[in-house]
């Protein structure tokens, strides 16, 4: 039964679309003017399925930034420190959903520069509010990369270059 749960929640196509919707709001954050860098379609993943990182997304506002959830973890450092873990362990899951938001058109891929870019940014009506929470974290997330470098992003989340 709790493989069966797992395997519901941690699929490509949600990945894929979680991926999407940080690209989105990267794009967004932009004032759509840059896509996203790829290394981001490895971060979503990792920190919006695990319940206690996404809950303090979900707790911190767009508008304060990464410095501010990296501020929240004063407490719960391990959390913060478990990130790096967490990629390396979810690493094959992010690459195929990331084949998947590439294969059925949510973003498009500048091979050059490693770039994504939202083919869309429309969000579907259809979601449950569970998926729409977990789209939403995702484009805050995306949307926080953009506020700051690549460098600045893998301090704050305590990952190594």
């Amino acid at each position: 039964m709790l493989l069966d749960e797992i395997d519901a929640i941690q699929n490509p196509a949600l990945g894929a679309t979680l991926i999407w919707r940080s690209v989105c709001g990267f794009y967004s954050e932009s004032g759509n003017a840059a896509g996203a860098p790829g290394m981001l379609a490895f971060l979503v993943l990792p920190l919006i399925f695990n319940q206690d990182l996404r809950e303090v997304i979900g707790s911190t506002r767009k508008s304060s930034g990464i410095r501010l959830f990296e501020s929240k973890f004063d407490k719960q450092a391990d959390l913060l420190m478990s990130i790096q873990d967490r990629a390396e362990s979810m690493l094959e899951l992010s690459r195929r959903s990331l084949a998947m938001s590439i294969s059925v058109g949510l973003v498009s891929l500048t091979p050059a520069t490693a770039t994504l870019w939202p083919r869309s940014t429309t969000l579907p009506r259809a979601l449950t509010s569970d998926i729409s929470a977990l789209a939403s974290a995702a484009e805050k997330l995306g949307a926080w990369a953009q506020q700051i470098s690549l460098r600045e992003l893998c301090f704050a989340l305590r990952l190594e270059l």
